[in-house]
């Protein structure tokens, strides 16, 4: 679905251009995700964006958290040590400024929550990649929702520039969570299996790809998922090596 157009750039709000006034950091990591510790209570995933926050930014990394849920509301403040800005994706026609076509697009999407969450990281990637364009970009998605589908296709299609290297981990897809609960009477079968597509085609299609569990990765490949440039991450947190991002891996 190829239905960006290149011309329609994306630019942050005056407001926030404020916030990088002489601020040209060498190497960005942004990090869209549904949770984070020190935003929301818990475990597990949020634990995983927090912890990597500290490594990437113990490593020089310019960190930017991307909070994709419909509760906080961020506008680029951040309370966190770790992390220079924070954007939320419900904030995202306060925070861009975007063209009567993103409009749109956020429009047509706004009944389908993930499409909204994708599509709104994206126009985020889109102002950050405008904004620094000398500097080396690495996002990291996780494929739980397959919130990364736009960007993904927003690469390949080059309205994300080759600065923007984008990883996916893998943390726990919607069909291996049905089957892990034996949750077979389904109540709304187009909506799995769309987002189920979605995960699929974001470990795919990538630039890098992680996992943690060979046991979760055999699942997956049993449903057809073609994971030939994953990358073992057992222990969830990446390493990146000065001379390319392509050479992350564990320490």
């Amino acid at each position: 679905m190829n239905i960006l157009d290149k011309k329609n750039t994306v630019t942050f709000s005056a407001e926030i251009k404020a916030l990088f006034t002489s601020i040209n950091p060498e190497k960005i990591a942004v990090l869209p995700t549904t949770e984070y510790e020190g935003i929301f209570r818990n475990g597990g995933v949020g634990t995983y964006y927090k912890n990597l926050a500290k490594k990437l930014n113990s490593d020089g990394w310019y960190i930017i958290l991307i909070s994709c849920d419909a509760e906080s509301h961020y506008l680029g403040e951040s309370h966190l040590d770790e992390v220079k800005h924070i954007f939320t994706t419900n904030q995202v026609k306060k925070t861009l400024n975007l063209s009567s076509f993103h409009y749109q697009i956020l429009d047509s999407v706004a009944s389908e929550w993930v499409d909204y969450l994708g599509y709104s990281c994206l126009f985020f990637l889109q102002a950050i990649n405008y904004q620094f364009p000398d500097s080396k970009i690495y996002v990291e998605f996780h494929e739980m929702l397959g919130i990364s589908y736009p960007s993904l296709q927003a690469k390949q299609t080059k309205i994300l520039e080759d600065n923007c290297t984008i990883a996916v981990t893998m943390h726990s897809g919607h069909e291996w969570i049905y089957e892990a609960n034996e949750k077979y009477n389904i109540e709304y079968p187009e909506w799995l299996w769309q987002v189920a597509h979605y995960e699929q085609y974001s470990c795919e299609n990538a630039d890098l790809v992680f996992f943690p569990s060979h046991y979760l990765t055999t699942r997956v490949q049993s449903y057809g998922w073609n994971l030939v440039k994953a990358d073992h991450m057992p222990n969830y947190i990446p390493v990146e090596e000065p001379v390319s991002l392509s050479n992350i891996r564990l320490t």
